[in-house]
């Protein structure tokens, strides 16, 4: 088994929003969807909610 990878391995895809920058989601801000998408809880999200 290997251990963790460090920060920023599964993260050099480029999102449409940030480039190439990287951070993570923090508690209590409000984030609006950019793109479709369906969570693990098969919940569909569209573009603008918030």
């Amino acid at each position: 088994m290997t251990g963790p990878k460090k920060l920023g391995f599964w993260s050099n895809l480029k999102a449409a929003n940030i480039g190439t920058q990287r951070g993570f989601l923090n508690m209590g801000h409000k984030y609006r969807v950019i793109k479709d998408f369906i969570d693990y809880d098969g919940t569909t999200h569209k573009i603008g909610e918030l």
